[in-house]
């Protein structure tokens, strides 16, 4: 990431995740999952600015950074989220992102393997100009997600994947989503970050790898 986009955004970010961690923290609900990176959720910010998002899609809500770092990006943005009912920290963040930004975010807790598809029932396709896949980290949780963001994304929407990192056991699953994504050309990869920093490849060692594309 250009360092000028990090450092605009920086003071809020430290910010904000410091007041949802410490909501969480006294709802007395432990938190399971370490959050989204400073650098890439001024990365979701850059994007959502940058190119006029109005509608997100996001599997893996947790405790609703990635959430916040959207809705600050834009007045105008929403977001549908998407968790697992085992997070039981969730609810308590969803409470301090209704109380920043009211009306603008809706919470599904339900595994997203069956949630997805009846989003999509109920809603049709083609309604989201982006979307951040972050929940399951298991191949057979990520296709699906990634597939069901596709019909629920306009052609040529934005796409951020993250934990692209096969070198530890969370990221496996991602990366091979990711790759036979591309390879059936249900994506087009545009930018690899390596712990914030632009990439060529996926590689290691690195402790946050995310992928930025358009689905086809």
């Amino acid at each position: 990431m250009e360092e000028r986009y990090l450092v605009r955004w920086f003071d809020m970010i430290r910010g904000f995740s410091k007041e949802i961690w410490d909501h969480v923290q006294h709802g007395d609900e432990s938190i399971s999952e370490l959050s989204s990176s400073v650098p890439e959720l001024a990365h979701l910010m850059h994007l959502v600015e940058t190119y006029e998002v109005q509608s997100v899609i996001e599997v893996g809500f947790n405790i609703g950074f990635s959430s916040h770092a959207f809705l600050s990006a834009s007045d105008s943005v929403q977001v549908v989220s998407f968790d697992h009912p085992k997070n039981l920290a969730s609810p308590i963040a969803k409470q301090f992102i209704d109380q920043r930004f009211p009306g603008r975010h809706r919470l599904i807790v339900e595994d997203s393997r069956t949630a997805l598809p009846k989003y999509l029932a109920e809603h049709g396709e083609s309604l989201f100009d982006m979307a951040f896949v972050d929940g399951g980290h298991e191949y057979d949780v990520v296709k699906p997600d990634l597939g069901n963001c596709q019909l629920l994304c306009r052609p040529g929407s934005l796409v951020v994947v993250d934990d692209l990192t096969p070198w530890v056991p969370w990221g496996v699953g991602p990366t091979r989503a990711w790759s036979e994504a591309l390879d059936a050309g249900d994506v087009m990869q545009e930018e690899i970050y390596r712990d914030g920093v632009l990439a060529d490849r996926v590689e290691g060692p690195a402790d946050r790898v995310w992928v930025q594309g358009r689905f086809k």
